[in-house]
């Protein structure tokens, strides 16, 4: 299938700005917005959990130039959604998308028809952690969408520029939150509770951009219960040696009371490859685990263990973390990463990961857990996105019905 301009649908407009327009401000930590604009929209709505119905998933265009997941793509758009929206780079032009997404044309053919591209309003370096920049859905009472916009990193204006734009295309009030949290670090449930770990704390606890707010612990839960509708907050220590500190790498709701949660087996203390203070290291993270999910279990949770994967434990000290809870739920699938030889050398043991004798073992297991919580199973082949620190919820935005 050649290019087809139905396929291309660059939104224009003040927001998507070129250079000396109107620009995607940081104003004391809102984002073309102030507290007054918020106010109004205090308490009325609701943050959507991943495992609600969705209409559309948010990706990178990244996800096929660097990581060539065409066939993820085909398989999201097999899943139920009416769209999937791609975003570009500031600037990006007909001739760059037909070399970059020919391959998934030829794919998709007429289904091509459901693709959205998204060009990012602000010029920069596009990254594909569309879960960390993308935007939340939330629902008022009336049932009508919302969509809630945090702080990103101050140095990736590109992608934190993604919401407002997409706010654009979906016509939904846009509702910018003073606060940075990336979206790997948050899950909830209907009942109200809403997880996340310490890192949310730390970056919020200096400024990072003139005019940022400083916030502690107690103000940062009540913009949540405000305006996420959140009624319990959880804060959780961060998983030790590793980099990102998401709870998506260890944790996961599937439904309003059940939380999957990683566990490190037995077996992985006697691997061959690992050094004596890497296993000092591993039973730490095994103790972290166990205690999370005694955690969650006294918060009256049920809790479903799923085995993580043997760290890697590299002397630069950028860990490798490989997980099963890095999935997507999307209308009764689930998008599972699968990982089957290391992208970089340095977290290779004999050309393979370190626990090679026990993945086939694992994900069995995985599979096993899921089809028996009603999903229906998709493995998606996550190398070379986990040796960046993600896997297939990190590069992924569900947008909820």
């Amino acid at each position: 299938m050649r290019f087809t301009s139905f396929a291309f649908l660059l939104l224009a407009g003040p927001w998507a700005c070129s250079p000396g327009a109107s620009d995607s401000r940081v104003l004391g930590h809102f984002e073309d917005s102030d507290a007054a604009t918020l106010e109004p929209f205090r308490s009325g709505q609701i943050a959507v959990p991943e495992y609600h119905p969705s209409a559309a998933v948010l990706v990178s265009s990244q996800m096929l130039v660097e990581h060539h997941q065409e066939r993820m793509m085909q398989a999201l758009l097999g899943s139920g959604i009416d769209s999937l929206w791609i975003t570009v780079p500031h600037g990006y032009t007909a001739d760059e998308e037909q070399e970059d997404f020919q391959d998934l044309y030829d794919l998709l053919q007429k289904d091509s028809a459901k693709l959205k591209l998204l060009e990012q309003p602000k010029p920069g370096r596009q990254r594909e952690w569309s879960r960390d920049y993308g935007p939340w859905i939330a629902k008022a009472a009336d049932g009508s969408r919302r969509l809630l916009e945090f702080n990103y990193y101050p140095s990736r204006a590109s992608d934190d520029s993604v919401p407002a734009a997409l706010a654009k295309g979906l016509n939904v009030p846009r509702l910018s939150l003073p606060i940075y949290i990336e979206g790997g670090n948050f899950m909830n449930n209907d009942s109200g509770a809403c997880l996340m770990t310490d890192k949310v704390l730390e970056v919020n606890a200096e400024e990072r951009v003139d005019g940022d707010l400083i916030l502690s612990r107690d103000e940062i839960i009540a913009y949540f219960k405000d305006f996420a509708g959140c009624k319990d907050v959880m804060i959780f220590p961060s998983m030790p040696y590793e980099g990102t500190r998401h709870l998506d790498l260890w944790a996961k709701f599937v439904d309003d009371q059940t939380i999957l949660v990683a566990q490190i087996e037995d077996e992985v203390m006697n691997l061959p490859g690992y050094r004596k203070d890497d296993l000092v290291r591993v039973r730490e993270v095994r103790d972290f685990l166990d205690s999370r999910a005694a955690e969650l279990k006294e918060q009256g949770f049920k809790i479903i263990r799923l085995p993580m994967p043997a760290p890697n434990f590299a002397e630069d000290g950028y860990n490798l973390f490989r997980s099963y809870t890095n999935s997507l739920l999307l209308n009764g699938h689930v998008f599972l990463p699968r990982y089957v030889r290391p992208a970089n050398e340095a977290d290779s043991v004999k050309g393979g990961y370190i626990d090679l004798p026990l993945i086939k073992k694992y994900e069995e297991r995985v599979e096993r857990l899921h089809r028996d919580l009603g999903f229906t199973v998709h493995w998606i082949t996550s190398d070379s996105m986990i040796a960046k620190g993600g896997a297939v919820h990190c590069t992924t935005m569900q947008i909820a019905l």
